[in-house]
C-alpha cells in the first residue's frame, strides 16, 4: 500500500469538481424519495433500452423496514425512472435486505443483484439475477460470513469467466468499529455463474491492504477500468476517533491487482457543502469515462436533520488526479 504521507507533502488538495455536486431525485416504491447506498452499471450502447441500470435502496430516515433493493433506470444518469414491467423492490420483503450490488454477467447476458440480509446473526450474501431487468430470480444464498463480517459487497465479472467480490469485514462492532478490512473472494466458474449467480464456486476470503490512515473504511465500490488496467475503488471514510460511522467523506484509491492499493491522504469529497448533505457521506458508485477523461460518481449523502438523499457530482480526471496527488 502508498503511504499517503508522500501525498501530503506534495499538499494534496480536494479536487475542484467539473459538475456538482447536485442533488438527483430517484422514485421509491414507498413514497419517500429517500435513498441510500447506490450501484449503477453503465451500457455505453444501452442494455434493453436503458444506458444506465441502477440498485438502489429506500431508506426514509433510517427506516430499515423498508430498505430492500429497487432498481431504476435512466438515459442521462440524471433522470431515473422505473424501468417499464419492473415492481419495486425486485427483492422479498423477508428480512433486513441492504447493501445492492449490480454487475453485468456476459457470459449470461444478464444483470446481478447480490444484497446482504442480516439474519440468525450472521451476513447473508444472497443474489438474484434478470435478463431484462424486470423480472428478478428467486433469490439464493452466495455465503454467509459473522454478523457485520460481510458489509458491502462490490462485484466484478472478468474476462474469461473469472468474478471477483470484495467486501468489508466490519468485526463484532460493526459501525461502531475502530477498523476495518476489506476482503476478496473469487469464482472461476462464469458456466455456474451462468445458470444461477448462487452456484459460484466462491474462494475463501483473502484480505486486502486497503487502509486509509486515521479513518475506518465502510462500504467500498471497486469497479475495473480497462483503459488503465487497473481497479479503482471509492468509498467513505469516518475518523477512527468518531466511535461511529456517521461522519463520512469520500475517498479514492487505485490497484492493480485488487489486493494492493494506493491511497490519497485527503478526501475527494468532503460532506458539509450543502443542507442535503450536512450530517454524513456515505455509499457511493462511480463510472469513468476514458474517451472522454470524465469520472462520473454518484453518492448518498444524509442530512443532519436524518434524511437521506442522492448526489451526483463529475471530474475531469487528469485534474482530480493531480489534485489528490498534490501535483
Amino acid at each position: 500500500m502508498t503511504s499517503p504521507d508522500r501525498h501530503a507533502v506534495r499538499k494534496a488538495v480536494v479536487p475542484t469538481p467539473l459538475a456538482g455536486p447536485f442533488e438527483l431525485h430517484v422514485p421509491t416504491y414507498d413514497g419517500s424519495g429517500q435513498t441510500v447506498e447506490p450501484d449503477i452499471v453503465f451500457f455505453p450502447g444501452g442494455w434493453n433500452g436503458w444506458e444506465y441500470w441502477m440498485a438502489i435502496n429506500p431508506y426514509p430516515r433510517g427506516d430499515a423496514s423498508v430498505e430492500h433493493p429497487s432498481i431504476v433506470v435512466s438515459h442521462d444518469g440524471l433522470d431515473w425512472v422505473v424501468p417499464p414491467g419492473a415492481v419495486n423492490p425486485v427483492v422479498p420483503r423477508d428480512g433486513a435486505n441492504s447493501d445492492p450490488d449490480l454487475s453485468y454477467d456476459p457470459v449470461g447476458d444478464r444483470l446481478v443483484l447480490h444484497y446482504r440480509q442480516v439474519r440468525e446473526g450472521a451476513n447473508v450474501i444472497l443474489s438474484t439475477s434478470s435478463r431484462q431487468g424486470s423480472l428478478w430470480s428467486v433469490p439464493r444464498v452466495a455465503f454467509r460470513e459473522t454478523n457485520h463480517g460481510a458489509v458491502g459487497p462490490s462485484t466484478v465479472h472478468q474476462a474469461g469467466g473469472r468474478t471477483a467480490m470484495w467486501y468489508l469485514d466490519a468485526g463484532p462492532q460493526g459501525c461502531r468499529s475502530g477498523a476495518t478490512t476489506l476482503k476478496l473472494r473469487t469464482s472461476p466458474s462464469a458456466i455456474d455463474l451462468a445458470v444461477s449467480p448462487a452456484a459460484a464456486l466462491w474462494s475463501a476470503p483473502v484480505t486486502t491492504d486497503l487502509r486509509q490512515p486515521g479513518q475506518v473504511l465502510w462500504e467500498t465500490d471497486v469497479e475495473y477500468v480497462a483503459s488503465t488496467r487497473e481497479y479503482w475503488a471509492i468509498y467513505p471514510a469516518f475518523p477512527d476517533a468518531a466511535g461511529s460511522c456517521g461522519r463520512d467523506d469520500l475517498f479514492f484509491a487505485r490497484s492493480g491487482d485488487g489486493l494492493t492499493w494506493s491511497v490519497h491522504a485527503v478526501p475527494f469529497l468532503r460532506r458539509g457543502f450543502s443542507a442535503w448533505a450536512d450530517g454524513t457521506l456515505y455509499k457511493a458508485t462511480f463510472v469513468y469515462d476514458a474517451d472522454h477523461d470524465l469520472l462520473r460518481v454518484w453518492f448518498s449523502a444524509m442530512a443532519r436533520d436524518g434524511t437521506w438523499h442522492l448526489g451526483f457530482v463529475s471530474y475531469r480526471f487528469s485534474a482530480f488526479e493531480q489534485a489528490l496527488a498534490g501535483a
